[in-house]
């Protein structure tokens, strides 16, 4: 996965494959290096339906150096791709931070997740 930051207006079209396949997995915003971590997953349990659960995605956008991230960055949508060619399938989704970034123990990092994803298989 990979770091993409953006500016652009939330219902324009879509980025293109070539802007993402080249996004960087660090960037410097005012003196602070920024690194993302992400860990992506389906369920198919058998109680599941055959099909298995939709994706979820977690995304951590952490601070190089361990120092506090600035309350005004923020993480509003976030793009999964799969395949590395023109034909990739992108999966453009709007992310939550569902826990707040208050206690000291997290603060170096943003944790933003995302629900309810394609299900792409597991080949």
């Amino acid at each position: 996965m990979e770091l993409l930051i953006v500016a652009t207006d939330l219902e324009g079209p879509s980025i293109a494959w070539t802007v993402l396949s080249s996004a960087s997995e660090r960037v410097s915003i005012d003196g602070n290096e920024y690194r993302l971590e992400t860990h992506i997953w389906r369920d198919f349990m058998p109680i599941c339906e055959k099909s298995g659960r939709p994706m979820i995605a977690i995304l951590y956008i952490k601070t190089v150096n361990s120092s506090l991230v600035p309350s005004d960055i923020k993480v509003d949508i976030a793009w999964i791709m799969l395949g590395n060619d023109s034909q990739a399938q992108i999966w453009k989704t709007h992310v939550l931070e569902e826990q707040p970034r208050q206690s000291d123990v997290n603060r170096h990092y943003i944790r933003a997740i995302a629900r309810n994803g394609p299900k792409w298989g597991p080949n």
